[in-house]
């Protein structure tokens, strides 16, 4: 486990971090803390990020200011909490592996989001990347996307295998999101929706 209670820890090469879980902050009576872990360009492969429980105005903040990415490769259930947590910059965040990851995590980047394995489990509606024009989340081939009830996650493009998709609502069987086009085969089953701001075509 790579383990950063506050201040920088700054990558210097690919992979520096190891196949192990983030856990960025920590919990001690009042004190607030700013973690970061800046991937400075260099991609990254981690099994889970751990954002821990921490005061109000803490801080647990993933970012780089060169293009990555930041591969999460969970073969077993995962779960990020929110806990201020952000992810910055022009991260592009990648899950692979056959578990299911459940995400909560603040996504402020550039960059993209690829499901290429398992299953992406979206908690809030911020979780997918809005930072740019163009950011866009990939769900591949035999990988999938659940959405949770009552959330409607927003992303300005969407690819499907290898089809860019229009602009519109897009969610599994038993959304209740009005629009939506169910496809079962991208999509678990689930209330809550992904919404495709500007799409192709």
């Amino acid at each position: 486990r790579l383990v950063n209670k506050q201040g920088s820890t700054i990558c210097h090469a690919t992979n520096a971090t190891g196949w192990c879980s983030v856990q960025l902050s920590q919990l001690y009576q009042t004190y607030k803390y700013e973690a970061i872990l800046d991937l400075n360009g260099f991609d990254q492969t981690v099994k889970a990020i751990d954002n821990i429980p921490v005061v109000d105005g803490s801080k647990q903040i993933i970012k780089s200011d060169k293009m990555c990415v930041l591969t999460v490769s969970n073969d077993v259930d995962a779960v990020t909490a929110r806990e201020q947590g952000d992810v910055r910059g022009l991260v592009t965040i990648r899950k692979s592996g056959a578990g299911v990851w459940t995400t909560h995590e603040k996504n402020s980047t550039s960059g993209d989001f690829v499901v290429s394995q398992g299953v992406l489990a979206i908690a809030e509606n911020d979780v997918l990347p809005c930072g740019s024009r163009d950011s866009r989340l990939t769900i591949a081939d035999g990988a999938k996307v659940a959405v949770a009830d009552g959330v409607i996650a927003t992303v300005p493009r969407l690819t499907l295998g290898d089809k860019m998709q229009l602009a519109g609502v897009y969610g599994g069987r038993g959304c209740t999101v009005a629009g939506a086009r169910i496809l079962p085969e991208y999509f678990a089953d689930g209330a809550g929706a992904v919404r495709v701001t500007r799409g192709n075509g």
